[in-house]
């Protein structure tokens, strides 16, 4: 058995030499970079971004894959918070904490999904103020708890998420705005 010690240098090295011996991948990785370094969490925009990432793709490319990635994840949380809001109707505080979590990521959802077709018409202004938008709703969410009501750790994760992929498109659309294509 390998020690998890050794395991972890080997990736590093492994890592290193391809990344280094790979122009390509340099570039990925330095498009990715850039763009999670303006983001709420920059490790997971960055797991997040190398899933989507193909060799040679542009950062017009990148978020073009990304818009609608991120549109699913954020159903997804909606999905999640409709449950919850289900399971506490006898709870009628924290029930309409959730409902009011739910019109958040509705909207969250609703302003991304227009934002696939604002960066198809290259109006990265407007990308930008609905990048901008759809983070300020999500973030709303995480605000509706205090009301004697603390958010459930399990859901404050996938909430701080939901807002990190929406800062993901917040970057990609102030990176394209600002020409670095």
């Amino acid at each position: 058995m390998v020690s998890p010690k050794y395991f972890l240098i080997f990736t590093f090295i492994s890592l290193t030499s391809i990344l280094s011996s790979n122009p390509n991948a340099q570039k990925s990785q330095n498009l990715i970079n850039n763009i999670c370094s303006q983001t709420l969490n920059p490790s997971q925009c960055s797991e997040y971004l190398q899933q989507l990432y193909r060799n040679g793709d542009s950062l017009q490319t990148l978020t073009q894959k990304t818009i609608p990635y991120t549109s699913k994840f954020l159903f997804l949380i909606y999905d999640e918070i409709r449950v919850r809001e289900i399971q506490s109707i006898k709870n009628p505080t924290l029930n309409k904490i959730y409902h009011k979590c739910g019109e958040a990521y509705t909207a969250a959802t609703n302003t991304v999904n227009e934002s696939q077709t604002v960066l198809q018409s290259g109006d990265y202004q407007k990308l930008l103020s609905l990048a901008s938008n759809a983070l300020n709703q999500a973030q709303s969410c995480s605000k509706n708890f205090g009301m004697g009501e603390s958010e459930p750790s399990d859901f404050k994760s996938l909430d701080l998420k939901g807002q990190n992929v929406c800062s993901i498109v917040l970057a990609m659309s102030k990176q394209l705005l600002a020409g670095k294509v």
